[in-house]
């Protein structure tokens, strides 16, 4: 295989990069923040969400010292909620342990909540110019492309064989440029599927471009199979107000506020988890929701109660214009949207 094609990339990548909020400059936070928020999100959603979290939020003092409430209100609608209670404790980290500034040392950066090598890589990279190669999913589709690999690119001995390839193109750039080159070529030419390889700046350095094997390479990984769950959502109101639960010790929608659900299968569980007995009205509609592999589908029926609410902090009424100052989720929005036939 030919050598030294980091350069004509890092070359590539300076004339073509994509104005990105957190590339206006090396702010170790920003830049932890934006990539805690890419974890699993489209850059195009990030963007706007990323510029209102570091402008109420613009350093780690000021997220170490905000509730975890008013966190996951600007988190609302993002998803993978267990980021931003991550980021919120790994910033009190940083300002009770580091003095508010981010640790150089890459075991310290790695201990952190919510981060792993990918992210540890990243920030050490490019906001501390560290010499590490930093995986995602574009590099190691890139990597295999270029270099020919078809066995699984999760293996760990295939990562560090494909790391020691990278090291070697790093050559004297700047870890910071040469990373995030890397991800943006596979970001706008080397897509997951019809790559623009006349467009690409290593294509004479490419094995499958050269072999003719750009759809085959990297393997296909099994996929996840889809889960469905059937739902009930009651909407229950009361003077222009909607009664909402807080969802505690939850894998997903923690100590975010929706409509209360009703499972098919527990007729009682309203009653059994807040002390209240429920019937359920009319047809509202239906809404569907996705998180990672789970396909819920959530039947919207009306609800009446049979005994009045006591005070839990749990369970509340709430405006809309309540709710856009709660922490809640885009189901919450779109059954709300619904309901009130937007």
């Amino acid at each position: 295989m030919k050598n030294r094609w980091g350069l004509q990339l890092v070359q590539w990548y300076l004339k073509n990069q994509r104005p990105l909020p957190w590339r206006k400059n090396q702010d170790p936070y920003k830049i932890l923040v934006s990539e805690i928020m890419l974890q699993q999100t489209q850059v195009i959603k990030v963007i706007p969400y990323f510029e209102r979290f570091v402008s109420a939020f613009p350093n780690f003092e000021s997220l170490a010292k905000t509730s975890e409430e008013d966190v996951l209100k600007l988190w609302s609608g993002l998803g993978y909620y267990r980021r931003a209670r991550n980021l919120k404790k790994a910033s009190s980290i940083i300002v009770q342990k580091h003095g508010g500034k981010m640790p150089e040392n890459f075991e310290d950066i790695l201990n952190l909540p919510g981060i792993g090598d990918y992210t540890a890589s990243a920030i050490s990279s490019i906001a501390l110019e560290k010499p590490f190669i930093v995986f995602d999913g574009n590099v190691l589709r890139i990597t295999s492309r270029i270099f020919g690999i078809a066995t699984d690119l999760d293996k760990k001995e295939t990562q560090i064989s494909i790391k020691e390839c990278l090291k070697k193109q790093l050559g004297n750039e700047k870890p910071s440029i040469f990373n995030q080159a890397l991800m943006e070529l596979g970001a706008l030419i080397c897509t997951p599927s019809s790559p623009l390889c006349l467009l690409c700046p290593v294509q004479n350095y490419c094995y499958a471009f050269e072999n003719n094997k750009t759809e085959e390479l990297p393997p296909p990984k099994k996929k996840q199979t889809t889960e469905i769950q059937h739902k009930v959502a009651a909407v229950i109101s009361q003077e222009n107000k909607w009664l909402l639960t807080q969802k505690k010790q939850s894998k997903i929608l923690e100590d975010l506020w929706i409509f209360p659900e009703i499972h098919k299968e527990q007729k009682e569980s309203f009653k059994k988890n807040h002390g209240l007995e429920l019937t359920l009205g009319k047809k509202i509609g239906f809404v569907e929701h996705h998180i990672t592999y789970r396909r819920m589908k959530y039947e919207i029926r009306q609800g009446f109660l049979k005994n009045t609410v006591a005070h839990n902090l749990n369970l509340q009424w709430f405006s809309k214009r309540d709710l856009e100052e709660l922490p809640h989720s885009s189901l919450t929005a779109k059954i709300m949207n619904l309901v009130q036939g937007r």
